[in-house]
């Protein structure tokens, strides 16, 4: 009998991990078939464009998104959630936006493209409701299934392309790049609806809908200056983290060619399938993070052991590629997808360096996060965003190639993170075990 509630515990932990992997093989399947579809110059195109995007949605959300969670938690009615939610984006649309396209229009991107990848990062933004909804309620697996179910969908949505281009129907001469961008953008609405719908919270939502007379403007604007105020550093901490990741494409799309914006956007893909595989590892330890933070009590090791493991296994990949090479261009001899690769594999050190400092910053900044370190997370990422523009402008007129420029900064940025925030652990425990004094006693 004792035996069944540990059978019942792996059963559903295997059926969570299964899911979350069914998402991973769907994000890289989408990977390589945009990678394919576009070719080069294109996928340059719609990495920069959707790079740009996700900044603009992520200073529009302000931090609102995540600071719902502790709303929700806290058993607020759904519905002024919601009012507030969509009062804070259309605000922030407004005064954003402009941003937004000067940045397009300095990088000399499509405007179109922007707009809809923008609109889906924002639908993606507001499914954040119906997630928390269902952390709130202990359903583990379906929140798990709504974080997939988008990156499942688009893969499906662009896999007819790829069999039309391969049978001939349609040329490789023509251009697929407002089609891909419109599907990813479709793919995170309908996700959205299906949520919104599924889980019951259609009425929350139209009584969410309903903003308010006009002449009530000075209480909803005293509102969001209340709400703004409470989500502020969350805001900035991950307006921060999103522009860290994002900043080494638009850079290169600057003073680098299509073939080098590729092959980075392709790295900074590689990076966001390896945070969603961690992420697994940081969600087991997510309480013991709280438990040991709020005690003051910084566990690094965990960050270390994912930094030496991931280098061994980036190391690994990236030298088994190498060597196998010459037999995939046998096989696609004019595959878009090992011509990037090619350029990222002349790198073995340099791509491996980088994961393993991604991945252990990734573990560090949620140990800070446990012991309220909101600030000085948000210190360690804006001294990593400078350090990676200093680096990149420093090093952009040196001879080397744009990828190895971008990762030597982005080595030493995400290094120079990762020891702030260790510093930072040291003192706070040495202020914390430091023994009296003789004015203490």
């Amino acid at each position: 009998m004792g035996g069944w509630p540990v059978k019942q515990f792996l059963l559903r932990q295997m059926g969570r991990f299964s899911i979350k992997g069914l998402g991973l093989v769907a994000q890289l399947g989408s990977l390589a078939l945009v990678v394919e579809i576009l070719g080069t110059d294109e996928f340059a195109i719609y990495a920069a464009t959707l790079s740009v995007a996700a900044i603009v949605a992520q200073i529009i959300d302000a931090g609102f998104s995540r600071y719902s969670f502790r709303l929700i938690q806290q058993g607020r009615s759904y519905a002024p959630v919601i009012r507030w939610s969509i009062i804070s984006k259309l605000v922030g649309l407004c005064l954003v936006l402009p941003f937004g396209i000067f940045t397009v229009v300095f990088l000399d991107l499509p405007m179109g493209l922007f707009l809809l990848a923008l609109a889906g990062n924002l639908f993606l933004q507001l499914m954040s409701f119906s997630r928390y909804v269902l952390l709130v309620r202990r359903q583990v697996a379906r929140c798990i299934l709504l974080e997939v179910s988008a990156p499942i969908l688009y893969f499906l949505s662009i896999l007819p392309i790829l069999v039309l281009l391969i049978s001939g129907v349609v040329s490789r001469s023509d251009s697929f790049l407002f089609l891909v961008v419109w599907l990813y953008f479709l793919s995170f609405f309908l996700s959205f609806c299906f949520w919104t719908y599924s889980i019951g919270v259609i009425p929350a939502w139209k009584r969410g809908l309903h903003l308010g007379r006009i002449n009530r403007l000075p209480l909803l604007a005293k509102g969001l200056v209340a709400v703004w105020k409470r989500s502020f550093w969350v805001g900035i901490e991950q307006m921060l983290s999103t522009g860290w990741y994002n900043l080494p494409v638009l850079l290169v799309q600057i003073f680098g060619g299509a073939a080098a914006v590729a092959a980075v956007a392709l790295f900074q893909r590689l990076l966001n399938l390896i945070g969603a595989i961690l992420s697994v590892t940081i969600s087991s330890n997510l309480l013991e993070y709280y438990e040991s933070g709020g005690a003051k009590v910084f566990r690094s090791r965990v960050a270390f052991v994912t930094g030496a493991l991931t280098f061994s296994a980036t190391l690994v990949c990236v030298s088994s590629y190498s060597g196998l090479a010459a037999y995939f261009h046998q096989l696609a001899p004019s595959a878009t997808l090992f011509e990037t690769l090619d350029q990222l594999a002349e790198w073995p050190i340099r791509l491996a360096l980088a994961t393993a400092l991604f991945a252990s910053f990734l573990q560090l900044s949620f140990v800070a996060l446990g012991g309220d370190l909101r600030l000085q997370r948000c210190v360690a990422v804006g001294v990593g965003i400078f350090v990676l523009v200093a680096g990149v402008l420093a090093e952009s007129s040196s001879g080397l190639s744009p990828v190895a420029v971008t990762l030597n900064s982005l080595i030493i940025s995400q290094a120079a993170a990762c020891v702030i925030l260790l510093v930072v652990f040291r003192l706070v425990a040495q202020k914390i075990v430091a023994p009296p004094t003789n004015s203490d006693r």
